[in-house]
């Protein structure tokens, strides 16, 4: 059976292969659905790496690209619809962060354990104030841009009820990406400061709704990269997240959305070379990246703790 217990989801590249292989080697609604639309002779091959956002694609025999799939790992908490460096004004958070490193010139691994806390505090309050400073028509056209950039498909493994759910790219399926164009969008924020939920309000009813999207700031790979004190890395940048929190939720609201059960038969023991290819090694991602992670999380993640 495939791997589904997120025992390899430390890179995320594993279960894009599961679930590849689960379309390529099995009949299932999901790939019956692909094959309607895009061929009979169709078959999906891996993607990844960071130019775009398709995790897989539909190929013919001609091996053109029918189609792209977006997939998605859920087991609880959030996942991320994108993780950019491209991000707004940014030299403005890049001279912020610049010159909070420059207050720490003779950064040890010893000085960094001894002031960790308020090392990561001052880092909460550049992003605090970058995020406070982001326009509502911002949000709006980077919600607008990223549905038109988005895959034709998002398949979520969904670990805790053991099933593929499969749905399109759709105005119904991205309500609150451009299903408001009248509505006015901003941010809220809670206890965490490097991040913050996206709301919208309707100009004239003065209606505000919560949109489940949460904006967030981090440096890709952790404060110990950012002060060089990282063996795997020698560098850290801000980048900018976008999340799907309530998951389950938003699941449950999708239209015409497929699921196959985990529980689904191979018919056959194995993929062709044609139709994969070898799992990529995985790569290593810091302790202080996960750190990061799992402290913002006991912040701002309540109704469902990543």
């Amino acid at each position: 059976m495939y791997l589904k217990n997120g025992e390899v989801h430390h890179s995320g590249v594993n279960n894009e292969h599961n679930v590849i292989e689960m379309l390529n080697s099995t009949d299932n609604a999901i790939t019956t659905h692909l094959k309607n639309k895009h061929g009979g002779d169709c078959i999906v091959k891996h993607k990844g790496g960071t130019q775009g956002v398709d995790d897989a694609i539909v190929v013919g025999q001609d091996d053109m690209r029918r189609a792209g799939i977006s997939i998605k790992n859920h087991k609880s908490g959030t996942h991320d619809w994108t993780n950019t460096s491209k991000i707004p004004n940014k030299e403005s958070i890049k001279t912020l962060f610049e010159q909070y490193k420059a207050k720490y010139p003779d950064m040890t691994v010893e000085l960094f354990k001894e002031k960790e806390e308020t090392l990561r505090e001052e880092r909460d309050n550049i992003v605090n104030q970058y995020l406070r400073d982001l326009s509502g028509g911002y949000i709006k056209n980077m919600l607008s841009d990223l549905y038109e950039g988005n895959s034709e498909y998002v398949i979520v493994n969904h670990m805790k009820d053991e099933q593929y759910i499969c749905y399109e790219k759709n105005i119904e399926n991205f309500k609150e990406f451009v299903g408001f164009p009248e509505w006015n969008y901003y941010l809220k924020f809670a206890k965490a400061k490097n991040s913050a939920m996206i709301w919208r309000k309707h100009p004239e009813t003065r209606e505000e709704v919560c949109t489940n999207l949460r904006l967030r700031i981090t440096l890709n790979n952790g404060l110990n990269a950012f002060f060089g004190l990282s063996a795997k890395n020698k560098s850290s940048i801000p980048c900018l997240k976008l999340q799907q929190d309530s998951v389950d939720k938003h699941i449950e609201l999708l239209s015409n959305k497929i699921i196959v059960p985990h529980a689904v038969k191979p018919s056959a023991l194995s993929i062709t070379a044609e139709t994969s290819e070898p799992l990529k090694s995985s790569p290593v991602i810091e302790v202080d990246t996960i750190a990061d992670a799992k402290s913002d999380g006991k912040v701002d993640m309540k109704a469902e703790a990543i």
